[in-house]
Protein backbone atom coordinates (compact mmCIF):
# COMPACT_ATOMS: atom_id res chain seq x y z
CA UNK A 1 0.00 0.00 0.00
CA UNK A 2 1.46 3.75 -1.00
CA UNK A 3 2.43 5.21 2.25
CA UNK A 4 0.11 8.55 1.55
CA UNK A 5 -2.76 6.55 2.07
CA UNK A 6 -1.85 6.13 5.96
CA UNK A 7 -0.49 9.52 6.56
CA UNK A 8 -3.04 10.92 9.08
CA UNK A 9 -3.22 14.49 10.41
CA UNK A 10 -1.69 13.97 13.54
CA UNK A 11 1.46 12.58 11.76
CA UNK A 12 1.30 15.70 10.27
CA UNK A 13 1.28 17.59 13.30
CA UNK A 14 4.34 15.28 14.46
CA UNK A 15 6.71 16.84 11.02
CA UNK A 16 5.36 20.27 12.31
CA UNK A 17 6.32 19.95 15.92
CA UNK A 18 9.90 18.07 15.00
CA UNK A 19 10.43 20.71 12.67
CA UNK A 20 9.94 23.75 14.85
CA UNK A 21 11.51 22.44 17.60
CA UNK A 22 14.32 20.06 16.34
CA UNK A 23 14.01 17.49 19.22
CA UNK A 24 11.95 14.23 19.12
CA UNK A 25 11.63 14.88 23.49
CA UNK A 26 10.26 18.29 23.32
CA UNK A 27 7.91 17.24 20.16
CA UNK A 28 6.77 14.34 22.17
CA UNK A 29 6.09 16.47 25.46
CA UNK A 30 4.17 18.90 23.46
CA UNK A 31 2.11 16.23 22.05
CA UNK A 32 1.38 14.34 24.85
CA UNK A 33 2.89 11.37 23.49
CA UNK A 34 6.30 9.75 24.40
CA UNK A 35 9.80 9.81 23.26
CA UNK A 36 10.42 6.10 22.11
CA UNK A 37 7.13 6.27 20.46
CA UNK A 38 7.61 9.41 18.10
CA UNK A 39 11.45 7.98 17.29
CA UNK A 40 9.94 4.41 16.28
CA UNK A 41 7.02 6.67 13.95
CA UNK A 42 9.42 8.68 12.57
CA UNK A 43 11.44 5.88 11.85
CA UNK A 44 8.89 3.81 10.23
CA UNK A 45 7.80 6.67 7.86
CA UNK A 46 11.42 6.96 6.28
CA UNK A 47 11.21 3.41 5.79
CA UNK A 48 7.60 3.52 3.71
CA UNK A 49 8.90 6.54 2.04
CA UNK A 50 11.91 5.56 1.28
CA UNK A 51 13.60 8.79 1.66
CA UNK A 52 16.10 9.62 4.89
CA UNK A 53 13.46 12.79 6.23
CA UNK A 54 16.00 13.55 9.12
CA UNK A 55 19.49 13.97 10.28
CA UNK A 56 20.81 13.38 13.49
CA UNK A 57 23.31 15.95 15.14
CA UNK A 58 24.45 16.72 19.01
CA UNK A 59 22.19 19.41 19.06
CA UNK A 60 18.49 17.34 17.91
CA UNK A 61 17.23 16.90 14.38
CA UNK A 62 17.61 18.41 11.46
CA UNK A 63 14.85 17.62 8.78
CA UNK A 64 16.29 16.66 4.69
CA UNK A 65 15.01 18.67 1.84
CA UNK A 66 12.60 16.00 1.30
CA UNK A 67 11.01 16.39 5.36
CA UNK A 68 11.05 20.39 4.34
CA UNK A 69 8.90 20.03 1.62
CA UNK A 70 6.82 17.40 3.51
CA UNK A 71 6.44 20.41 6.45
CA UNK A 72 5.40 23.03 3.73
CA UNK A 73 2.14 20.76 3.05
CA UNK A 74 1.30 19.92 6.69
CA UNK A 75 1.40 23.54 6.95
CA UNK A 76 -0.82 24.53 4.36
CA UNK A 77 -2.77 21.91 5.31
CA UNK A 78 -3.49 23.06 8.56
CA UNK A 79 -4.02 26.38 8.06
CA UNK A 80 -6.79 25.40 5.49
CA UNK A 81 -8.48 23.33 8.71
CA UNK A 82 -8.41 26.70 10.69
CA UNK A 83 -9.63 28.62 7.82
CA UNK A 84 -12.66 26.94 7.26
Amino acid sequence: MDWTYRLRLRHLQVLSSLASTGNVSQSATALSTTQPALSKWLKELQEDVGLRLSERHGRGLWPTSYCDALIEHARQIDASRHRT
